[in-house]
């Protein structure tokens, strides 16, 4: 197999992510709606989070992190328009708070993999919340606390777990 064969794998396997990934994040609103508010527990920063080892490149993430939050609201008309933009601020912070400390990071053990996504996650729920105020002039929290920190919480345990064993 020469080089051109393994970087045509790269970007195939690459795309084939990106679009069950966006096909599941497009899902959530019509999930949350029949059964419970799925959204409550940050399910696309989930999915992000699982697609980094999946990537060649952070810049993908990072595209993935833009377009999820518009397609969704495109298609679904959820969230809402000044909701969309500030997932698009949380998430793009989120992961460049992670991969900045992640390169910065010297040993590749599964705590400080999850101390970074857990740091990183806080970084982008305050930017959320901030941007949402800034957007909105008023200081609106749907998502109770409690939910947000088990959520960000799981999301970093399962994460940086899943990406400790599959970067291997």
């Amino acid at each position: 197999m020469n080089s051109y064969d393994a970087l045509n794998r790269a970007y195939i396997r690459t795309f084939c992510v990106d679009a069950v990934i966006v096909s599941i994040a497009i899902l959530i609103p019509v999930f949350s709606h029949l059964t419970f508010p799925i959204y409550q527990f940050s399910p696309i920063l989930f999915l992000l989070m699982l697609s980094i080892p999946y990537n060649s490149k952070q810049w993908n993430t990072h595209i993935l992190a833009t377009l999820i939050p518009i397609f969704t609201y495109m298609i679904t008309g959820m969230p809402t328009l000044t909701k969309t933009v500030c997932m698009v601020i949380e998430y793009n912070i989120v992961l460049s708070v992670y991969f900045l400390l992640k390169d910065k990071l010297t040993t590749q053990n599964i705590v400080a993999m999850f101390v970074i996504m857990l740091f990183a996650i806080l970084i982008g729920k305050c930017s959320y919340y901030i941007s949402k105020t800034i957007l909105l002039g008023e200081i609106i929290i749907d998502t109770p606390f409690i939910t947000q920190l088990i959520s960000c919480v799981l999301i970093s345990l399962s994460s940086s777990v899943f990406i400790k064993f599959k970067t291997k």
